[in-house]
């Protein structure tokens, strides 16, 4: 399947998550691609956070608002 195929052949998932965690090596490629990704007029301005520890979750969801 080319890259073009698997652009146009993807959808949105709103299903019920899994409680499984996501592995790390995983999260770490998602997390790359992001940062690849381009930006308007090339400003990089891309900011991600990667939270995997339920308990860090619900404070880090409130510190960033």
């Amino acid at each position: 399947m080319s890259v073009i195929e698997i652009i146009k052949n993807r959808h949105s998932y709103r299903g019920v998550y899994k409680d499984d965690k996501v592995p790390r090596e995983d999260l770490v490629t998602i997390m790359e691609a992001g940062l690849a990704a381009p930006s308007g007029c090339n400003k990089q301005t891309t900011s991600l956070i990667c939270v995997d520890d339920c308990v860090c979750e619900s404070f880090s969801v409130n510190e960033i608002s």
